[in-house]
Formats: C-alpha cells, structure tokens, sequence
C-alpha cells in the first residue's frame, strides 16, 4: 500500500546542510586536539620547572644550614630561622605543583583521549554517510518506506 500524501525532502539542500555541519564537527575537534594539546604542554612545563625551583630552593636551605654550623650563634640562629622561613615556603611550592597537577594537568590530559574518541566515532559517522553519499540511497529508502506507510 503506497501512502499518497509522501514525498521524499529535498536531498540536495540536506545534503548541504549535512556537508556543513560535518565540516563545523571537522573544525571544532580539530581545534580542540590542537589547543588542549599545546594547553597541557606548556602547563606540565610549568609545572616540571616550579618543581625544579622548588628542588634548587631545597638546595638552597641545605646550604644554608650548613654555612649557620659554622657561623657565631647569633648569625646561626639567624641563618637557621631564615632557612626554616624559606623552606615553609618550598612546601607551599610543593603545594602548588600537587595541585596543578591533579586539577590542570591531569584534566587536561584526559581530553586527549576524548578527542582521540571524538576523532574514531567522526571517521566512522563520514564513512557511513560516504555509503549514503549522492543521496541516490536515500531516495530509494524513502521510496521503499513510502510503500510501507
């Protein structure tokens, strides 16, 4: 029984429209893979050299404890406090860098892999619609479809 009242819609503006909206899918994770890559890059070089300060920092006050072992008591104790001042701040440093770790970085990474995904289910989707391609599958769907309503 073939339904009078359908019509396939117009494929040529349909296509268009699908052509058009695979392209802005195409550009939006293509943006994406590049800016977040470049993102957690530059952030994890961030973070390797403020725990590379940090270490010299721990350098640092080992050096100066060991210069106040040598040194009249007055300027000892000033050395040690100083040095005991300076390594609450390295442990705020390493505060820092626990913390850009586990709330930038790692985040950060885990986009990769959602774009990766994004990437593979984007190939799948352009190879099926490539089987629909001119629309010519299309129309005979519809037409078998219009047969059946």
């Amino acid at each position: 029984m073939r339904c009078k009242h359908f019509s396939p819609p117009s494929f040529s503006s349909s296509l268009v429209s699908r052509d058009n909206q695979t392209r802005q899918i195409q550009d939006a994770v293509s943006n994406v893979e590049k800016h977040f890559g470049e993102l957690c890059q530059i952030f994890a070089g961030y973070v390797r050299k403020t725990a590379r300060l940090r270490d010299k920092a721990d350098l640092l006050v080992n050096e100066i404890y060991a210069y106040a072992a040598t040194e009249t008591p007055n300027l000892k104790v000033g050395l040690k406090n100083f040095a005991d001042e300076f390594s609450r701040l390295q442990d705020y440093r390493q505060a820092e860098v626990d913390r850009l770790e586990a709330k930038v970085v790692e985040p950060l990474k885990s986009y990769g892999t959602i774009v990766k995904l994004k990437r593979v289910s984007q190939t799948c989707c352009l190879s099926q619609s490539a089987l629909w391609g001119s629309g010519h599958l299309i129309e005979k769907f519809y037409f078998v479809m219009g047969e059946w309503l």
